[in-house]
């Protein structure tokens, strides 16, 4: 019983939405939405009293104060100004007029003026013209026909008619009319090309002027209903009737029935027409529409729109906060514009605007529409996202509720929906199972093992064999079938192809298998095998721009479209075609929500907030073009966002859309022809901000004598580099969706867009020139229109680039090539001897070239050859007793010397002739740096030329390029003890003088002076002393003087650090040599600093004493005995691996070394590496680089990368001199770097530290410590030479108990402690090494090796190094500091590296030394 009561209901619901309900329908209503213009948008004045679309479309407002142009964006204000003649001459204006020439006619409350369009101005005296075609008198009423003929009202005189393109004008009298001399016109309409006129006591009179005739007056009014008032206005409606109103009453004459009624009411009940109201209608204006509706503007009771078509008037009113309803019930005008557009001026508050195409549908509230499908009565069955399901009847508005009670779903939020061939409905719900409608009756399924596969079911589709598809959120998707109601076939990841459990759309194919959207791009299905093909890219390879699909078809061209999360994507996969839909229509970063393909074969978008329509067309490249019209809430849509899948083509055409609001139903069969012929206006110029009106001067000019839209042309000076030009078109709107695409010819070819409510273009810094700027309007549904409209813009050039400029210019010119020509001829002999003469001394250079580049070549070659002669020589000198052979070879070792200091002279003079000679400045001190190279020069001397260094100051840090500098003192010392004689003398000054002249430049400089007491130098030699390869003559020591280039590299050093170099006579015989540099290297350096010697009586400083100690003591005070006896050597012979590809180099090392050492031979680094494999392994490695095969970078870096030999010494033996092949040889591991030739005693002794602390690190060798000398880092004993050397007490029983004690000098002491002090200020700096120590000290690293060796008998990185390891054992016992902290302090990069050098010290880890010492 009550399934057959369910059904009957079900059916009763069905007969009540399939039949309209006749009786019941409402009368077709017009929705009319009113948008407005008040003073906020600009408007002067809130009561218009008369409205004027001109004929370029701008919109005119006449109001009770002021006059207004309004182009779609902005308003334009005309007020008058009582000394200006030009402006309008009263701001009370209540009719405007236009003419054939498009000059305005305005009435005010003092008369007519003229508005000259082109020159934007007023003419105040419209008499003038008046009389000139003939129009004598006094006019008081103006009226402009469509045709544009004129008809003036003159006082006494009647009605003068002027045709518009001829200006013949005729005067209609009183008498001709028929009417009493003296009576007015209140106004005149037209009719059919002649004119009506009404007069103040109720008369008509009908004219034709063209024709000159009167056709009839009508007196029924001033004989029946006399007028009392002030005047009576006439309009004539769509069916000729006429409408005569007065501040009383409306009088309708019907045309038709030729029968005058009294009231608006009286006629509208004659025609059948529904009145709103049954007040009295007070009528302002009237309007006809093309469409034949009435349009008419009442006192206090709003809009009335007479439809006699469906025999109804309209009422629009005024409600109290209702977006879109008339702003003012007390009109004054109404218009219809071109467009059909209505205006509406109000009492109070502006304008009402409505046009026929601002609302193209309707919003239908049903809730949150999910998905939409339609049965077969028509009805609409919406699947919403909280209420279940609505069926809506369009046709009586009717409309049902399904929830789960109904139903059986166990959710509301309805997703999916489809109806079948034979018109079940099936729906899906969001976690909520299926359902079934069928007959009137439900059924639902929910997720089981053998039934639905998911509770959340996304999307339905039905194949070829009328089987049901369903794409579930997670199950993948399922065939049902109908006749049977069971699922058949379950596709999912586990047991088929489908990339994605997560389905959302069906498209059936035209070969009959199924196109399945999901989450990964798309499938197809072949619905016989339900086999599946992925589709993941083009044919072409190329990635869709988003896999994840929520909605796809294939439309009946077979192109693709899909929408997605990206936007939408259109793909023709015939041609390959691919085009980003987003990206043309405007609309990025919009998601794609669904696409349809109507019956007309044209597609529909469906994104978030916007519908675009397409059609497409083929162009010759066999290349779809895209023409698209977009729609949004503005033309009705609704305000919030469109669902996913929520679109449904029902069989009449129709296109339901759902939304957040409901849902949108689109006629896809209607007509839309977009207006493409809509042009772009120059509605005005702004010039820096400032807005410029025609004939305005700007800045002592005027820059527009017209306006811009009539000229077409703007005449800029250069000056003018910032001008906006303001935009418009054609077709006025409120508000206005138009933008506009423009480009700038001369500038660029591309179309460019405005922004979104910026209707202008701004241009700056034009260069002079012509442009055209083209405009062409885009519509505000996409549609971009065919017309261009353009604007000449000249940018004239500032008067030295123009014309008669450039005739100067040229005239110039030509005088010019008319001297040049002369002196041509004149200059050709001499330009040929110079290119002869260039030739020669490229010739000669390139001769030059190639000897420096052969020397230098030949210098490399000469340093190992020189190592082979001056070292063997030195061991031969010491083991010599024959003091005639000692004598001989002592000269060959000198000669030698020279010849090596010759080769690196011929690098240096290379390096400058190449323009590499850079300085590399390094904060000195100078008296130490040069007190330094003195006393290595006194061994020279023999003690047979004494050697005095004098300074007028202690102390002096400053910049300069250390090696440099010392080259030139080298190599004046060296010329100096060369031309010396025994027994003479050498002085080297330095002094501090003010003001000296350097290239015109006033500087403070270091003066060195070097003289001696030699032969001297003759002026005539003086001249040529510093040129390139000059030589002087010989003395008796040295009778075969040099070879030119040291004094050369003298002067260049000098030069590059921006000094000067010169020579003078000694005044006790012999010469002086004087360098100056200045104090400050650049602005950047930084000041000099410097301690003055005492001052004597007179305020003068004293010279300095010769600072330099006795030859003798110098040697005691530098170890000038064996250096071999100053190390620590290890016990037992030494295993020496010696790699070198020179066979005499090896030859010679071996007999040097075979003394002390075992020494094995290799030929190159990889026959080296072979021998180390091979047995054991050796306790240091000497190495050549430059070799065969493998040089001794590869090979110094396979031995330190190899763990088992890394510990093992590496020291290269080069002839390579240049910074950064040293630099080379530490990046790769070597323990030292030592340049041929070299000492043999200082390698003896470096291979015995190197050995020493390599195997003292390996636990070999009891634990010394390299700083037991001195008991504090800072402080050095008195008693320094108390102290037994490294590792052992003063009783004489350590390692060197053999050696003879070394007593330290003063100078020792204060080299000592400079060191401790420069390690104590900089330990923590990791970059604190040897080679900063020896920039500080002002000495070579060579030099600091060795006098460090001499004095503490380690080296000077074993020194920083155990300082820095005794610093760090205070700072872990006074715990205040983690072991890595601690590390960082004293300058380890590294605390691992830190704790194994502290454990080598003191046998156990930082960490746990701390734990036993802590305070």
């Amino acid at each position: 019983m009550m399934n057959y009561l369910r059904l009957l209901y079900a059916n009763l619901v069905l007969l009540l939405l399939a039949v309209p309900a006749y009786g019941n329908l409402p009368q077709q209503q017009l929705n009319l939405e009113f948008n407005t213009l008040t003073n906020r948008d600009g408007l002067s004045n809130g009561q218009v009293n008369c409205i004027l679309q001109d004929n370029r479309g701008y919109m005119w407002f006449a109001t009770q104060s002021g006059l207004n142009r309004f182009d779609g964006f902005r308003f334009r204000n005309f007020f008058n100004k009582n000394l200006d003649e030009k402006t309008i001459p009263n701001n009370s204006v209540d009719d405007i007029q236009q003419d054939w020439k498009g000059n305005l006619w305005i009435h005010t409350g003092v008369g007519y003026c003229i508005y000259q369009y082109d020159k934007e101005t007023f003419d105040r005296h419209p008499e003038k013209w008046l009389s000139s075609v003939g129009v004598n008198g006094t006019i008081y009423k103006v009226f402009i026909d469509s045709n544009k003929n004129f008809w003036f009202m003159l006082y006494d005189q009647g009605c003068c008619f002027v045709e518009g393109q001829t200006l013949k004008s005729h005067l209609f009298s009183y008498k001709d009319m028929g009417i009493k001399k003296g009576e007015l016109v209140s106004s005149i309409t037209e009719q059919h090309g002649t004119a009506v006129l009404s007069f103040n006591n109720g008369t008509l009179c009908r004219i034709d002027g063209v024709h000159k005739k009167v056709l009839w007056t009508n007196p029924y009014l001033t004989q029946n209903h006399p007028n009392k008032d002030d005047g009576t206005f006439s309009f004539i409606d769509s069916r000729n009737n006429y409408w005569v109103l007065t501040n009383g009453e409306a009088y309708i004459y019907c045309s038709a029935q030729k029968k005058w009624y009294v009231g608006m009411h009286a006629f509208m009940d004659n025609q059948k027409v529904a009145m709103p109201t049954r007040e009295r209608v007070l009528i302002r204006d009237i309007a006809t529409s093309k469409d034949g509706k009435t349009w008419i503007a009442t006192d206090h009771l709003g809009l009335l729109v007479v439809d006699y078509a469906h025999k109804i008037c309209h009422q629009f009113i005024k409600y109290d906060n209702i977006p879109g309803s008339m702003p003012d019930n007390s009109l004054q005008k109404v218009y219809i514009d071109r467009n059909q557009a209505v205006w509406i001026g109000t009492y109070k508050n502006g304008v009402a605007y409505n046009s026929p195409s601002f609302t193209k549908f309707n919003t239908i509230d049903l809730g949150d529409v999910c998905t939409i499908t339609q049965d077969k009565l028509g009805n609409y069955w919406c699947g919403t996202n909280d209420a279940g399901i609505v069926c809506y009847n369009p046709k009586t508005g009717l409309r049902i509720n399904y929830g789960m009670a109904q139903t059986g779903l166990s959710s509301n939020i309805v997703v999916s929906s489809i109806t079948m061939s034979d018109g079940t409905m099936y729906f899906g719900t969001f976690n909520g199972g299926m359902a079934r409608y069928r007959n009137g009756e439900w059924k639902s399924f929910q997720a089981s093992p053998n039934g639905l596969a998911h509770q959340s079911v996304w999307a339905f589709g039905e194949d070829k064999y009328h089987r049901l598809l369903i794409g579930t959120l997670g199950g993948g998707v399922q065939i049902f079938d109908p006749k049977t109601e069971r699922f058949i076939k379950t596709l999912n990841l586990d047991n088929s192809k489908i990339p994605s459990n997560y389905i959302s759309s069906f498209c059936n194919l035209p070969s009959g298998n199924v196109l399945i959207g999901h989450s990964q791009n798309v499938s197809i299905l072949d619905v016989n095998n339900f086999s599946l093909t992925n589709q993941n890219t083009t044919k072409g390879g190329m990635t869709f721009p988003s896999p994840s699909i929520n909605d796809v078809i294939v439309d009946s061209r077979g192109i693709c479209w899909m929408a997605t999360p990206a936007g939408m994507t259109m793909y023709d996969p015939d041609n390959g075609q691919l085009e980003i839909i987003n990206e043309l229509n405007g609309t990025q970063g919009a998601v794609g929500c669904a696409v349809v393909e109507d019956q007309q074969k044209t597609v529909w978008l469906i994104s978030e907030f916007i519908v675009t329509h397409v059609q497409l067309t083929k162009n010759n490249k066999n290349k779809w073009e895209l023409n698209m019209t977009s729609y949004n809430s503005m033309d009705g849509l609704q305000e919030h966002q469109f669902n996913y899948r929520s679109a449904y083509l029902s069989p009449n055409g129709d296109l339901a859309i759902g939304g957040q609001d409901g849902i949108n139903i689109i006629h896809t069969k209607m007509e839309r022809n977009a207006n493409r012929h809509v042009k772009a206006l120059f509605s005005g110029l702004v010039l820096f901000d400032h807005p410029l009106m025609a004939g305005e001067e700007y800045e002592g000019r005027v820059v527009l004598e017209s306006s811009l839209e009539s000229s077409r042309k703007l005449d800029l000076s250069y000056k003018d580099n910032a001008f906006t030009i303001q935009l418009s078109s054609s077709d006025v709107t409120v508000p206005s969706r138009n933008r506009f695409l423009y480009r700038m010819e001369g500038v660029t070819d591309k179309w460019m867009m405005t922004a979104s409510g910026r209707p202008e273009v701004t241009f700056t810094n034009l260069s002079p020139g012509s442009y055209t700027l083209q405009v062409k309007v885009v519509n505000g549904d996409g549609t971009v229109c065919d017309d261009i409209s353009e604007l000449k813009i000249n940018v004239n050039p500032p008067f030295y680039l123009s014309i008669w400029a450039l005739m100067v210019y040229i005239l110039l010119a030509c005088g010019t090539v008319y001297l040049y020509r002369k002196r041509a001829l004149d200059r050709q002999k001499m330009l040929f001897e110079r290119e002869r003469m260039e030739a020669n001394i490229k010739k000669d250079r390139e001769l030059n070239e190639l000897k420096l580049n052969f020397f230098t070549n030949v210098s490399h070659e000469l340093r190992t050859p020189l190592t082979l002669i001056i070292s063997p020589l030195v061991s031969m000198i010491k083991r010599e007793d024959d003091e005639d052979k000692k004598r001989k070879l002592t000269l060959i070792h000198r000669n030698a010397e020279r010849l090596l200091n010759l080769v690196n002279q011929i690098l240096d003079f290379r390096k400058i002739e190449q323009n590499s000679g850079k300085l590399t400045l390094t904060q000195v001190e100078v008296v130490s740096f040069m007190e330094n190279i003195c006393r290595s020069f006194q061994v020279l001397g023999n003690n047979k030329i004494q050697l005095v260094f004098t300074s007028t100051f202690k102390k002096l840090v400053m910049s300069f390029d250390v090696d440099k500098v010392g080259k030139i003192i080298n190599n004046l010392l060296s010329n100096s003890y060369k031309f010396t004689p025994d027994g003479g003398s050498v002085s080297v000054s330095l002094d501090i003088v003010k003001e000296v002249k350097i290239k015109g430049i006033a500087k403070d400089v270091l003066r060195i002076k070097v003289a001696d007491t030699g032969k001297g130098i003759s002026d005539e030699d003086k001249v040529h002393i510093f040129d390139r390869f000059f030589q002087v003559n010989g003395t008796e020591m040295q009778p075969f003087g040099g070879s030119g280039i040291g004094l050369n590299l003298v002067k260049s050093f000098a030069d590059l650090h921006g000094g000067t170099a010169s020579v003078e006579d000694n005044p006790g015989g012999g010469t002086v040599f004087t360098i100056d540099i200045p104090l400050k290297q650049g602005d950047t350096d930084a000041e000099p600093a410097f301690e003055q010697t005492k001052v004597d009586e007179g305020g003068n400083a004293a010279v300095k004493e010769n600072i330099l100690p006795d030859s003798a003591a110098e040697s005691t005070a530098d170890g000038a005995g064996d250096l071999t006896q100053q190390s620590v050597a290890p016990t037992g012979r030494l295993r020496v691996l010696l790699v070198d590809d020179s066979d005499d180099f090896r030859e010679f090392m071996t007999e040097i070394l075979s003394e002390n050492y075992i020494v094995e031979q290799a030929v190159n680094g990889k026959e080296g590496w072979d021998k180390l494999q091979e047995g054991d392994l050796p306790d240091i490695i000497l190495s050549d680089v430059m070799m065969p095969v493998m040089d001794g970078n590869d090979f110094c870096r396979l031995v330190k990368e190899t763990p088992r030999t890394a510990n093992i010494p590496f020291v290269m033996l080069t002839a390579r001199l240049a910074t950064e092949h040293k630099k080379e040889g530490f990046e790769n591991g070597a323990d030292e770097y030592i340049t041929k030739p070299f000492d043999i005693d200082l390698l003896n002794l470096r291979i015995r530290n190197l050995v020493k602390w390599a195997r003292k690190g390996a636990g070999k060798e009891e634990e010394t410590h390299p700083t037991s000398h001195f008991s504090h880092p800072d402080v050095i004993p008195d008693d320094a030479n108390s102290q037994g050397t490294s590792g052992q007490e003063g009783d004489g029983t350590g390692e060197q108990a053999g050696v003879p004690e070394y007593v330290m000098t003063e100078n020792d002491k204060r080299f000592i402690n400079d060191i401790d002090i420069y390690i104590r200020d900089n330990m923590g700096d990791p970059e604190t090494t040897v080679e900063s120590m020896s920039s500080h000290l002002c000495i070579s690293r060579v030099q600091l090796y060795k006098r460090m060796v001499s004095l503490t008998g380690t080296t000077p990185s074993e020194y920083l190094r155990a300082k820095r390891i005794h610093r760090a054992e205070e700072l872990l016992c006074t715990g205040e500091f983690t072991v890595s902290e601690i590390a960082y302090k004293v300058g380890f990069n590294n605390p691992r590296y830190f704790s194994k050098y502290f454990q080598d010290e003191y046998g156990v880890t930082p960490s746990q030394y701390k734990k036993d010492h802590q305070r």
